[in-house]
């Protein structure tokens, strides 16, 4: 089963490979954004207003790259 953890709740410094483990296993989950691109040729994410500089190309991302949201209509599962 996938899950989104908070990655800024760890620290790796000095720890063995077996620790590192153990902190992931135990991190914090986050649930995972979900938005879209608003705007046609200027689009913005719906999330946290970062710009998708390549839509006025026709080109849309299918997360942000600001804060992740992911921006796809359909999610594999």
């Amino acid at each position: 089963m996938q899950r989104m953890i908070d990655a800024n709740a760890l620290d790796f410094d000095g720890k063995t490979i077996t620790e590192i483990v153990e902190m992931i296993d135990a991190a914090p989950t986050v649930e995972p954004k979900r938005g879209e691109w608003t705007g046609k040729h200027k689009a913005t994410c719906s999330e946290c207003g970062a710009i998708n500089s390549l839509a006025y190309i026709g080109i849309h991302h299918n997360f942000c790259s600001e804060c992740g949201a992911d921006m796809r209509k359909e999610v594999d599962q």
